[in-house]
């Protein structure tokens, strides 16, 4: 488990915006590595996109708009108000 983890906070680390962000957005980002896996992570363009523009908002809406989400139901609406937020919930 803990080398996974580690694995998911230096795949995380290879993003250009990872290192500007509060840490409970990066708890957010390690998760959804650790969930999806870099490559289907890699897919969500959009949210991606909009954590680089800084617009949190925007980026936890497409999260919110994902078959991810509809599939893990009310995790996906903490981790997405915590990015939107960057306070720990």
């Amino acid at each position: 488990f803990r080398s996974d983890i580690n694995r998911c906070i230096e795949e995380a680390e290879t993003y250009p915006w990872f290192a500007g962000l509060s840490e409970p957005r990066q708890a957010v980002v390690i998760s959804l590595l650790f969930n999806l896996g870099k490559p289907r992570w890699d897919g969500f363009k959009k949210a991606q996109a909009a954590i680089a523009a800084g617009d949190m908002a925007e980026a936890s809406r497409q999260l919110l708009d994902s078959k991810w989400a509809r599939q893990v139901g009310k995790r996906a609406h903490e981790m997405a108000a915590q990015l939107q937020s960057g306070e720990w919930k």
